[in-house]
């Protein structure tokens, strides 16, 4: 065995690598999150009245996207530690 190497008889490392990417897209989640947020607050008072409710939509949108991320992240970090 080489130096440096991983034991043999160890199939999974416990690294960081898949709370790394959990977290990377909880930061993701969380920036939609916060532009659609934002979104929700400058397009109604950018968009003409005639525009209406519409100027809510992508906001709300964008809010509910970042919540299917954010669960989404969740889980597949929980099923790849389960699985290694």
């Amino acid at each position: 065995m080489r130096r440096g190497a991983a034991e043999p008889d160890r199939l999974y490392d416990p690294g960081l690598q898949p709370e790394r990417t959990e977290l990377a897209w909880r930061r993701t989640a969380l920036a939609i999150a916060i532009g659609s947020l934002l979104s929700l607050r400058v397009f109604p008072l950018v968009l003409p009245p005639a525009a209406g409710a519409w100027g809510v939509v992508p906001g709300i949108l964008g809010v509910a996207t970042a919540c299917v991320l954010w669960v989404a992240a969740r889980r597949r970090q929980a099923r790849t530690t389960a699985v290694l």
